[in-house]
């Protein structure tokens, strides 16, 4: 952790210290952390007066309770680090954070819950402080939704906590913060990802944060002539999206559906170019090859869809649909608060048009496949319709 990090550890700490009593199993938590990281936090003392060797004497680990004397060494390095006269250092997760907060529309409260989560998963000590302080308070629970400790360590009021953790609240609907069967806050893998990477999300602008969890836009290698074949299928798609990014019309969906290798993918790349609109990729595998799973595709696509609301008309594709529902709906939702009812609700609502593309329409049910706005079947072309298709491909870039 770097300077800035550090003084946000010791920000959580600092709240905690100020809302628990001082003989209390949580204060000796506290305590046994600052002992235990004070030199990954930047406590460690540069002297080695007697003074500062008695103060680390009274700041060795211990299972007890502080008494009176270590009580105020510690809120005394502690200020010395985090209160006003304190010289604090900005570190780039901070700012990386506050581009998401702006791209996202996140408040004050949402910020600070987004970058507890965050750290939790980022800093092995804000990890163990949790951990720790659950101990202490007999819950034993990992990073989990639960308001009281958000609030201690956050220092907002459990009410404003359990609000913005509420299913229908931003971190949620906008997929940064999912909630695990076992009741486990899980942050969305790209944003962490992104977050700790130095060439990640670029402070400044919510635009710039934005680009940066959407990635590029997929660009096209095939005209619409290369899907002559599909007939008026493919001029009424064109004309399904056009009206929609038009008009801004919610709950917009384009369903591709046949085998693998039909060029499903192709043609929502080469629809998107026929209406003039960037087409961004949602829930695909990172470039480490780490695959995401069913809920956090759909993070991905809540994500996305907030990120893309209200700008400049855009596309997004949700390539292997089939591996999304392939449990039903109720599996997917697990957590997710709201149940099947919710991700109905959702594809009806979705400011963005979406292409959809499956190798099977069995996984996605009857009440999908009905919000589909128009669906269309691609089949293995046939012999006539693969020459040109080889022929124009070849032309195109000047193979005889």
């Amino acid at each position: 952790m770097d300077a800035g990090e550090q003084a946000i550890a010791l920000d959580y700490a600092r709240n905690a210290l100020a809302q628990v009593p001082r003989r209390s199993r949580r204060a000796a938590a506290v305590a046994a952390w600052l002992a235990r990281y004070q030199d990954a936090l930047g406590l460690a003392p540069r002297s080695a007066r007697a003074a500062d060797a008695r103060q680390d004497e009274l700041f060795a680990e211990t299972s007890a309770a502080p008494d009176a004397t270590t009580w105020k060494l510690i809120q005394r390095r502690i200020e010395a680090r985090t209160g006003p006269r304190a010289r604090r250092a900005v570190s780039a997760i901070t700012l990386r954070l506050d581009a998401v907060t702006r791209a996202v529309g996140l408040d004050e409260a949402e910020a600070a819950i987004l970058g507890l989560a965050v750290r939790y998963r980022l800093h092995r000590p804000v990890e163990r402080l949790w951990d720790m302080l659950s101990d202490a308070m007999g819950g034993a629970m990992r990073l989990s939704a639960d308001a009281p400790m958000i609030a201690l360590l956050t220092g907002l009021p459990q009410a404003t906590v359990e609000r913005r953790l509420a299913p229908g609240g931003t971190l949620r609907a906008a997929g940064l913060l999912t909630v695990d069967a076992d009741g486990e806050l899980v942050v969305l893998e790209r944003l962490k990802r992104q977050l700790s990477d130095a060439l990640g999300i670029p402070p400044g602008p919510g635009a710039a944060a934005g680009e940066a969890l959407l990635g590029r836009p997929l660009a096209a290698s095939l005209g619409l002539e290369d899907f002559a074949h599909l007939g008026e299928a493919a001029r009424h798609a064109v004309e399904v999206l056009a009206g929609a990014l038009r008009t801004r019309r919610p709950g917009t969906h384009v369903l591709l559906y046949g085998p693998p290798g039909t060029g499903k993918t192709e043609f929502c790349k080469t629809l998107a170019a026929a209406v003039g609109a960037p087409l961004y990729a949602v829930g695909e595998a990172m470039e480490d090859g780490h695959e995401p799973g069913r809920a956090e595709r759909l993070a991905e696509l809540r994500l996305a869809q907030r990120l893309l609301a209200g700008g400049s008309p855009a596309l997004l594709l949700f390539d292997e649909a089939e591996d999304l529902f392939d449990q039903g709906l109720a599996g997917l939702l697990h957590g997710q608060g709201g149940g099947r009812a919710s991700l109905l609700r959702t594809l009806e609502t979705t400011p963005v048009p979406v292409l959809w593309t499956t190798n099977a329409l069995g996984p996605l049910g009857p009440a999908v496949i009905r919000r589909m706005t128009f669906a269309i079947e691609l089949r293995v072309p046939d012999l006539p319709v693969r020459e040109r298709l080889w022929a124009r491909a070849l032309a195109r870039h000047g193979v005889a």
